[in-house]
C-alpha cells in the first residue's frame, strides 16, 4: 500500500544539489518572511520557526506556515487554509526591470502567473513563466543573512547543470526527513507477521522475504502498488529472487507414471475388498536450501468393489467430464526452521467431482480391516506389569506444531449412493451394533461441500485433523435434506428433479427432444423401480422364510447389471414368489414339525399360510421392480454410467493355501465358479486350464474344493460332465487308440465300507486331451484336490456356540 505524508518544508538556498557546496554548507540560510508586509529575504535555519516553513499546494501555491491557521495533521492532501499568504510578487506584474520583490500575498486567481511556482529539474525555483527565477537581490555576493530575494529574468531551459548560477539554487528541505511518500508491506515470515514501510521515492522497495506465498491474497499479503515507478521495482525485484531461486537449486524430481500404480486391500480371510488404481500420476519436487516444493496431480483415480456380492463394482470414481485432474497437490514447505516447528507457505488439496458407492457389506468389511472388530468383553486381560514399564511423558519436551500460511482443502462435488445388504455375516453384525450404525439405502445424491479453509493455522497435528473431520461432518449434516430426498422408500425424488433439469438443459441448450424424452422416462422409471422395490422388499420380510429371502437376493445380484438382466430377474423372482407361495404351506409345516416338535408345528402352519399370500405378493413386485430397472438401464444417460472394474477380483484362496500373485487366468476361472455355483455353495477355485484347443469341440476344465466340472467352449455356463470329490476315488492318464485321455474313476459302492475303484465303465468317464503333458497335469490337480477335499473333511471347526464345551475324561473312581 503507498500511503502519502506531505508536510511543510523549508526553501534553502544553495542546497547540496551544488558542486561546491562544502565552501558554502556553513551558512545553511533558508527563505523567511519577519512579517507579513516585509519582503521574502534569507535566513539562517532555526528548527521549529513557522515563518520558514512553506506548504505547495496541489495547484502550486507555496504558502507560508506562520500566516495560516494550523492545519489537521490527519488531513491526507495538503490544501489552502483559509486566510493564508502565498509567495507573489511586491508589483502588481511583471516590469521591465526584469528583477521582482519576492513577498506575501492573499491568493488571488487574477494572478495566477505571479502565484504559481514549481521546481525545475535543474533545482531552481520558477515561476509559472518559466523564464523567469528566484535568487538575491545582487547574486552570489548576496548569499548571507538578511539579503532580499527577487525574480529575475533569464532562466534559460537549455543550460546545463554546471552552468547554473549558484544563486539561483533552491532546493526543499523537508521539516521530517524521508519523501512523505511510504510504501507498506505486510508479509509472513514463518507463524509470524512482518511489517515493512520504506520511502516509495529515495529508496527501492524491500524486497518480499524467500517466506512470501507465491499467489497469496492480495489483501492480507501483497503489496498494492499503484504508482508506476513502484511497480518496475517490485518486478525487478521478483526478476532477481526468481534468478537466485534458480542458482540455489538443488534437487529436482519430474515422475510421470501414465499407467499409474494399483493396490489392492486383501483381509485375512484372504479375501479382496477393493482395488485402488491411481493412473496419470505427474510429480514435480523442487528442493532448494531454503524451501521444498512439490506440485502433484492424479488424472484418474478409481476403487473398485471386488466383493462378489457387489451391487456395484465400482466404489469410487471421478465423474468430472472436463479432463481436470481427480486429485492436485500443490504444497510449499520451509526448510532451516525449527525442529519442533514445520513452516508450510501454503498446501493446497483440490478434488474434482467424484461418484461414490458405498455398499453396507464392503463398508464393514473395510472397518473390521482396520482394527474395528467388537473386543471381548466377557474376559479382563489386564496386564499390570503393563504399568510398571511406561515410562512417564517428559512435560518439557515441546510438541510439534505445524504453521500454514495458506491450508486449504477443496472437495466440491459428490454424487452419493448407499446400499445395504440383507444377508450379513454375524461377526459383522456385532461390529455394525457396537459402532450403532444404522444405514439407509439412497441413489446418488448431489452433494456440495464448501472447501476448508484456514489462514496462518499454527497448531498441532491432531488439532488440525479434528478441525478436518469436524469441518465436513458439519457439511454432510448441512447435506441431511438432498440425501432424505434420494432414499428409495420415497422413489427418489431429488433424482427425479435433476433427470427432469438434465432433460429441460438438453432441450433448450441443444434442442434435442429425444434427450428430453430420455431423461425424463430415466427418472420416472426409477422412481418406480426404487418404490415397487421398497415395497417387495417389505413384503418379502413378512414372509419369514430367511432362506426365501437369501435366494430373492442371490438372482437379483446374479442377473442385475444390463437392461436384460434386470429384466430376467424380474421374471426368475416372480417365479420363485408363485413357486414359493405353493410350497409355502408344506415347507413351512415340514421345517417347523422337525426342528420343534409340535410347537414348531403350529408355527410352521402360521408361517406356511403367511407365506402362501406373501411370496407371490412379493414376486408380482419383484416382477415390476425388475422391468422398471430394465428400462431405466435402456434409458441412462452418459453421466450416469459407471465406468467397467479395471480388473476382475483376485483369487486370493491358492491350492497352495498363499496368497500367490494376481492372475487374470485364475480370477477368471474364480468368476465361473461364482456363476456355476450362484456363489451360495462356498467352492474355492482350484485351477482352469484348457483340455481341447478347437472351435467346435473344445473343451475346458474347472477344478473347484468340491468337484471337477468340464466346460465345452460352445456353452461353458452349462457343464458337460461334473464330478463331485466325493464321488470320486482317482483320476489318471490313459492312452487309448493314440488318444490321451483322463480317466475319472468313481467310488464303488462297498458292504464292508471300503474306498475302491468302480469297475464299472459307466462310473468311469474319459475326456480327451490334445497331448500327454496336459492329460498328466490335469490329473495330478484333480487328485490333488480330492486329497484337500478329504482332509478338509477331517478338520474340526470351532464355532462360536462351541467355545465353553470341555472334555471330560473319565476317572478311576467314575463307576
Amino acid at each position: 500500500m503507498d500511503s502519502t505524508f506531505k508536510g511543510a518544508s523549508s526553501l534553502q538556498s544553495f542546497g547540496e544539489s551544488s558542486s561546491n557546496k562544502n565552501f558554502w554548507s556553513s551558512a545553511q540560510l533558508v527563505l523567511d518572511v519577519p512579517h507579513a508586509d516585509s519582503p521574502v529575504v534569507l535566513r539562517k535555519k532555526e528548527p521549529g520557526k513557522r515563518s520558514q516553513l512553506w506548504r505547495m499546494t496541489s495547484t502550486g501555491l507555496l504558502q507560508n506556515e506562520a500566516f495560516a491557521a494550523p492545519r489537521d495533521p490527519g488531513q491526507r492532501r495538503s490544501s489552502l487554509t483559509k486566510n493564508g499568504l502565498v509567495l507573489d510578487i511586491s508589483n502588481g506584474q511583471f516590469t521591465s526591470r526584469d528583477e521582482m520583490i519576492l513577498k506575501l500575498r492573499r491568493p488571488d486567481e487574477a494572478r495566477q502567473n505571479t502565484q504559481t511556482w514549481y521546481f525545475g529539474k535543474d533545482g531552481r525555483l520558477r515561476c509559472q513563466d518559466s523564464n523567469y527565477v528566484v535568487q538575491p537581490k545582487f547574486g552570489l555576493l548576496s548569499l548571507k543573512e538578511g539579503s532580499e530575494l527577487i525574480l529575475i529574468a533569464g532562466g534559460r531551459l537549455d543550460v546545463s547543470q554546471d552552468e547554473i548560477p549558484l544563486e539561483q539554487v533552491i532546493t526543499r528541505q523537508k521539516n521530517l526527513p524521508g519523501s512523505g511518500n511510504l510504501a507498506v508491506q505486510v508479509v509472513a515470515d514463518g507463524p509470524t507477521r512482518v511489517l515493512y514501510i520504506s520511502d516509495n521515492i529515495q529508496q527501492s522497495a524491500p524486497q518480499k522475504p524467500a517466506s512470501v506465498i507465491p499467489g497469496s491474497s492480495v489483501d492480507e499479503f501483497e503489496m498494492v502498488e499503484v504508482k508506476a515507478r513502484m511497480s518496475k521495482v517490485t518486478a525487478e525485484s521478483q526478476n532477481q529472487q526468481g534468478s537466485t531461486s534458480k542458482k540455489g537449486k538443488e534437487l529436482e524430481i519430474a515422475l510421470w507414471l501414465k499407467e499409474g500404480v494399483g493396490l489392492s486391500l486383501v483381509n485375512r480371510a484372504p479375501e479382496e475388498l477393493a482395488y485402488i488404481t491411481l493412473s496419470g500420476i505427474d510429480v514435480h519436487y523442487i528442493q532448494t536450501s531454503k524451501e521444498v516444493d512439490l506440485n502433484a496431480s492424479v488424472c484418474k483415480i478409481q476403487i473398485d468393489n471386488q466383493l462378489a456380492q457387489a451391487q456395484k463394482p465400482v466404489m469410487l470414481f471421478a465423474s468430472d467430464k472436463e479432463g481436470r485432474p481427480a486429485l492436485s497437490l500443490v504444497a510449499t514447505k520451509q526448510l532451516g526452521g525449527s525442529p519442533t516447528v514445520e513452516i508450510y507457505k501454503r498446501l493446497v488439496l483440490t478434488v474434482s467431482k467424484m461418484t461414490l458407492n458405498v455398499e453396507e457389506l464392503l463398508l464393514l468389511k473395510l472397518l473390521q480391516m482396520s482394527g474395528f472388530s467388537q473386543p471381548d468383553i466377557t474376559t479382563e486381560t489386564t496386564d499390570e506389569t503393563h504399568y510398571d514399564t511406561i515410562s512417564p511423558r517428559d512435560n518439557n519436551q515441546p510438541t510439534k506444531r505445524f504453521f500454514f500460511e495458506t491450508l486449504k482443502i477443496h472437495a466440491k462435488d459428490f454424487r452419493l449412493s448407499m446400499y445395504t445388504s440383507t444377508k450379513i455375516p454375524k461377526d459383522l453384525n456385532q461390529l455394525k451394533t457396537s459402532m450403532r450404525l444404522f444405514l439407509i439405502q439412497f441413489e446418488e445424491a448431489p452433494v456440495s461441500l464448501d472447501p476448508f479453509t484456514r489462514q496462518h493455522p499454527f497448531e498441532t497435528q491432531e488439532f488440525l485433523l479434528e478441525s478436518v473431520a469436524k469441518h465436513y461432518t458439519e457439511e454432510l449434516k448441512s447435506q441431511a435434506v438432498k440425501i432424505l430426498g434420494s432414499v428409495d422408500f420415497l422413489g427418489n425424488p431429488i433424482g427425479l428433479l435433476q433427470d427432469f433439469k438434465d432433460g429441460l438443459k438438453e432441450l433448450v441448450l441443444e434442442g434435442s427432444v429425444t434427450g428430453l424424452v430420455k431423461n425424463v422416462t430415466h427418472g420416472m422409471s426409477n422412481t418406480a423401480a426404487k418404490v415397487t422395490g421398497t415395497i417387495s422388499d417389505g413384503i418379502g420380510t413378512a414372509t419369514f422364510d430367511n432362506r426365501h429371502q437369501e435366494m430373492r437376493s442371490v438372482i437379483r445380484e446374479t442377473h442385475g447389471g444390463t437392461s436384460s438382466g434386470h429384466l430376467s430377474a424380474g421374471v426368475k423372482g416372480f417365479a420363485f414368489g408363485v413357486v414359493g407361495g405353493l410350497t409355502s404351506m408344506f415347507t413351512q409345516t415340514y421345517k417347523g414339525a422337525s426342528e420343534d416338535g409340535v410347537e414348531g408345528l403350529m408355527k410352521g402352519i402360521g408361517r406356511g399360510i403367511m407365506g402362501t399370500v406373501t411370496k407371490p405378493a412379493a414376486g408380482l413386485f419383484d416382477l415390476a421392480s425388475g422391468t422398471m430397472n430394465a428400462i431405466r438401464s435402456s434409458t441412462t444417460s452418459e453421466s450416469h454410467l459407471m465406468p467397467p472394474r479395471v480388473r476382475p477380483p483376485r483369487c486370493c484362496r491358492s491350492p497352495s493355501g498363499v496368497l500367490a500373485r494376481y492372475s487374470l487366468h485364475d480370477s477368471r476361472g474364480m468368476e465361473f465358479v461364482s456363476v456355476l455355483c450362484d456363489g451360495t455353495s462356498g467352492e474355492r477355485y482350484f485351477m482352469m486350464d484348457e483340455l481341447r484347443n478347437h472351435p467346435s469341440d473344445g473343451m475346458q476344465v474347472l477344478i473347484t474344493s468340491e468337484c471337477t466340472y468340464f466346460l465345452s467352449v460352445i456353452n461353458l455356463q452349462e457343464p458337460v460332465l461334473s464330478v463331485f470329490h466325493s464321488e470320486l476315488f482317482h483320476a489318471k492318464h490313459i492312452l487309448q487308440a493314440g488318444k490321451h485321455y483322463i480317466e475319472l474313476t468313481k467310488v464303488a459302492n462297498t458292504e464292508a465300507g471300503v474306498s475302491a475303484p468302480s469297475l464299472d465303465l459307466k462310473e468311469r468317464p474319459k475326456v480327451g486331451c490334445d497331448n500327454e503333458r496336459i492329460a498328466k497335469k490335469v490329473s495330478q490337480q484333480i487328485n490333488y484336490a480330492k486329497s484337500c477335499y478329504e482332509e478338509l473333511k477331517q478338520q474340526v471347526i470351532i464355532k462360536s456356540d462351541d467355545a465353553f464345551l470341555k472334555l471330560h475324561l473319565p476317572s478311576h473312581n467314575d463307576d
